[in-house]
């Protein structure tokens, strides 16, 4: 029995793979997602779930021990069944990520090569997490909101196509992310070549002449303070 992980955001989903059966550890994604276990169990029970006993060693449970795990069908309809009232709002927030990893990805979860949506994702999370003491759920929804506006779709709805494009715009917004504004003229123009690096970074996009013009204006404008500076 293989296990594998579905890393979204700052969560880690542990699944187990056979074959061709992808097994779902509920007691451990419940934990990962804030989800009372006991309760959970006796839906599981009083429903007449289909559970499969694995057993294995994960992280989220040290040691040996005997998982109670959903097939994929049983656990996308357990998943359909959790409802904001007996869930709290972080675990609410949580279960709505993984509704668009389960439900939205057609692709087996074995795949070699990471999705559209995975490869943002992760940009985003090592972004985020650079903020110390920071509220990085509440960071990584603002990032998505302004990707969303500014492409015109969701991480989900990238296509490989487009996947150049995405990676330049999500890095704009990173970059910019609670970024203090420049005071001085050197400061700008370590801005522009700061991000100009970062968002060229993977080849995608081009510096055009707005940029170049940009950077000769403050250019100039360095050059005069650092002579007004010197003459002082």
């Amino acid at each position: 029995m293989k296990t594998e992980r579905l890393h979204f955001g700052n969560l880690t989903i542990p699944i187990f793979r056979s074959e061709d059966k992808v097994l779902w550890p509920v007691r451990a994604i419940c934990n990962q997602l804030d989800i009372g276990w006991i309760l959970q169990s006796k839906k599981l029970k009083a429903e007449a779930y289909r559970t499969v006993r694995v057993d294995s060693r994960l992280l989220e449970s040290p040691g040996m021990r005997s998982q109670e795990c959903l097939e994929q069908q049983d656990f996308e309809r357990w998943l359909r069944s959790l409802n904001e009232a007996e869930l709290s709002g972080q675990a609410h927030e949580k279960v709505k990520k993984l509704h668009a990893r389960v439900f939205y990805k057609k692709q087996p979860l074995g795949r070699t090569k990471p999705e559209p949506a995975d490869i943002l994702e992760a940009l985003t999370w090592w972004r985020i997490e650079s903020f110390c003491f920071a509220d990085w759920s509440t960071l990584q929804a603002g990032v998505e909101r302004a990707f969303q506006k500014s492409f015109g779709c969701s991480y989900y709805c990238v296509t490989l196509d487009n996947l150049d494009r995405a990676i330049d715009q999500l890095c704009v917004i990173l970059f910019n992310l609670k970024k203090p504004l420049a005071s001085t003229a050197n400061e700008r123009l370590y801005a522009a070549f700061e991000r100009l690096l970062t968002t060229i970074g993977y080849d995608t996009a081009k510096a055009n002449s707005a940029d170049v013009t940009m950077v000769l204006n403050t250019l100039e404008q360095a050059y005069a303070e650092n002579k007004a500076w010197q003459a002082s």
